[in-house]
């Protein structure tokens, strides 16, 4: 059984989405995040964003067999599942075919933001006696993704006055528009961004963490080409039968066959 997968825990969970949104205090909504905040689901928020999903979540018990949503429909809300098991099912015709199970820490619900036009890609309906989920409303979500995304454009368009001196001029309604194009992403330690000789298709600015600069140099192999007896360069032979030549060649070997440079940090 997963430790967070127990009467206490549940329980715990239960209490605390019990108390009315519009009620719950900071701290009480820091105790829900410290509990839940190991899903995978809520990795992708910064702790500002956990705080306000956790201020807006509600709490559901579903019973054996009941159906959450149906395939084709309007996506309303996401789950998140505390306890219990979910089957994911697709139908085509006569034939069903069950495309996932989620369990234990799992989200589900195929939940779109703004996309009036999305609809379930599947059936859900519960495997278990019982499933306890955390529910968030689909009308609450898209108020914070109104919100994170607004926030979101003005400190990229705050971060690009600052980081490009060139467009220190330009007004700042149109460094918002401009900020839209561009994408903050996140990338783990060692994860190489781009590697040399790779295709240019981006330009990258920091903006927090540190980047290493490396630079491989492929080590050079000179052979000596030479005509005459013994094989020595330049002998005295009447008659050359070759050129003379110091030849260099790439090498054709393992990589250990290059050297890294380290040209700095940025």
């Amino acid at each position: 059984m997963n430790a967070f997968d127990n009467q206490d825990f549940r329980s715990a969970i239960e209490q605390h989405l019990s108390i009315d949104p519009g009620e719950r205090t900071d701290r009480q909504v820091r105790q829900f995040i410290e509990k839940v905040g190991h899903y995978k689901f809520f990795h992708n928020y910064s702790d500002s964003q956990q705080q306000q999903l956790g201020q807006i979540a509600t709490f559901a018990l579903a019973k054996k067999d009941d159906v959450l949503f149906k395939q084709d429909d309007t996506p309303d809300r996401l789950y998140l599942v505390v306890a219990g098991r979910v089957s994911l099912y697709k139908v085509q015709g006569e034939i069903k075919k069950v495309t996932g199970m989620a369990a234990s820490g799992d989200s589900f619900g195929d939940l779109s933001h703004l996309d009036e036009k999305h609809k379930r890609s599947c059936h859900a309906q519960v495997l278990s006696d019982d499933v306890h989920l955390i529910v968030f409303e689909r009308e609450d979500l898209d108020l914070l993704a109104h919100e994170w995304r607004a926030s979101e454009e003005g400190l990229k368009t705050e971060f690009i006055s600052k980081s490009l001196p060139v467009l220190n001029s330009v007004p700042r309604e149109q460094l918002f528009g401009i900020a839209s194009m561009f994408e903050r992403v996140k990338v783990s330690k060692d994860t190489v961004i781009y590697r040399q000789q790779d295709d240019a298709s981006a330009i990258y600015f920091i903006w927090e963490g540190s980047v290493q600069v490396i630079k491989r140099i492929d080590l050079v192999k000179v052979t000596k080409k030479g005509g005459g007896k013994g094989g020595g360069l330049g002998s005295m032979d009447a008659g050359r039968s070759e050129h003379a030549s110091i030849k260099f060649e790439r090498p054709t070997g393992p990589r250990g066959m290059s050297k890294r440079i380290q040209m700095g940090y940025l």
